[in-house]
């Protein structure tokens, strides 16, 4: 399994909507979980968006208590990747 595409550190205004976006290649079907400072995101409040090789995260609207340190975790069984960024809030 590797990376296609790792999560990148983002500035972005209060209000604006971003997406944090990974993607893999792998031999064998993988699983993605999204974690913010090492918490599990709660899946009811963000809109998460999945394929078979990608998942991306939606924040719509963005707050300062949303920025942080964002991590999207892979893993097909027998081998689990991460990749983090930072999302910077400032205001309009």
């Amino acid at each position: 399994m590797q990376w296609i595409k790792i999560l990148k550190n983002i500035t972005e205004n209060g209000g604006s909507r971003i997406v944090l976006e990974c993607q893999v290649k792998s031999s064998y079907p993988v699983s993605f979980n999204w974690y913010r400072y090492n918490n599990p995101l709660d899946k009811r409040r963000y809109s998460i968006d999945q394929t078979t090789f990608r998942s991306s995260i939606y924040l719509n609207n963005l707050k300062e208590s949303e920025a942080g340190f964002y991590t999207c975790e892979v893993s097909n069984g027998f081998q689990t990747l991460t990749s983090t960024g930072f999302v910077r809030v400032k205001n309009p």
